[in-house]
């Protein structure tokens, strides 16, 4: 009983030694530019996999393209690794040349268009919404076969690693998803 019991404690506190353990400690940075920060790192199945946030992340490692160890602040609160000494030569004189154009005249680059995979996926997202608003008309085994549905199309978002691009979507599929299992359970009493 005993053992039971001192089991209970290590775990009852297990959690509060993870804040001791200090903040991230890697900088991950892909061909992108994008950076995360990460206590832990690791290489698995061909992906670097880390935790960030409440969660843990796996990338292809072709797409890395440096892991560095943290050691200091920027001014942002991004963790960089300082070198050892830099030597940082003056900044070179620059005449800024004359404007030949008026202001008006220059154009702004539109915003990129999404690709026709987003458009589709965003099409799809429609439909099940469309579908969402008839919930309080469907059987219950109607409404288990739309989780379904709705579940799959979040498969779908995540294994084309488009989640950063239908966010808003995925939110919105997580708060039917609530929704449905809540017209689900009041049925079932």
């Amino acid at each position: 009983m005993k053992k039971k019991h001192h089991l209970f404690v290590y775990l009852l506190f297990l959690p509060l030694l993870f804040p001791a353990l200090g903040d991230a400690s890697y900088i991950i940075e892909l061909d992108t530019g994008a950076r995360f920060l990460t206590p832990l790192y690791w290489e698995e199945q061909g992906e670097v996999r880390f935790f960030i946030l409440e969660g843990m992340v796996g990338i292809e490692k072709k797409y890395v393209k440096k892991i560095e160890e943290a050691s200091a602040l920027e001014d942002d609160g991004v963790y960089v690794r300082l070198p050892k000494a830099v030597a940082v030569p003056a900044p070179p004189k620059v005449t800024p040349l004359p404007v030949k154009q008026p202001a008006a005249a220059v154009s702004q680059a539109a915003p990129l268009a999404p690709s026709p995979e987003v458009q589709g996926l965003r099409t799809e997202f429609a439909a099940l919404q469309e579908r969402f608003k008839t919930r309080n008309t469907m059987a219950s085994q109607e409404l288990l076969d739309f989780v379904k549905d709705m579940e799959a199309f979040r498969d779908k978002v995540l294994a084309k690693r488009l989640g950063s691009v239908l966010d808003k979507e995925l939110q919105a599929i997580t708060d039917m998803g609530g929704e449905i299992e809540d017209l689900y359970k009041a049925r079932r009493q």
